[in-house]
């Protein structure tokens, strides 16, 4: 598994943009790239999801599921995939 640093180095221009984009907003916002993958986040996503984005780091979509939901009434994580 890379770290977020290494793999902050390897994402192309768009996403480093989008991500400076983001991190202005004071509205929650997460950056997800085209692999479905959960890149970024931003300081108002971080307070609600608990933790900063340095702290968690890239999730692929199963992991963000399991961790950050949605969960259904029995409290089990429903995917979001179609």
């Amino acid at each position: 598994m890379t770290s977020s640093r290494d793999e902050l180095v390897e994402r192309p221009l768009e996403l480093i943009l989008a991500r400076n984009l983001i991190s202005i907003l004071w509205l929650p916002a997460i950056l997800i790239d085209a692999d479905g993958r959960f890149v970024f986040f931003n300081e108002a996503a971080g307070e609600l999801i608990g933790a900063p984005f340095e702290e968690v780091g890239v999730l692929e979509p199963e992991e963000w599921n399991a961790r950050y939901g949605p969960f259904d009434s029995e409290g089990h994580a429903v995917s979001c995939l179609a």
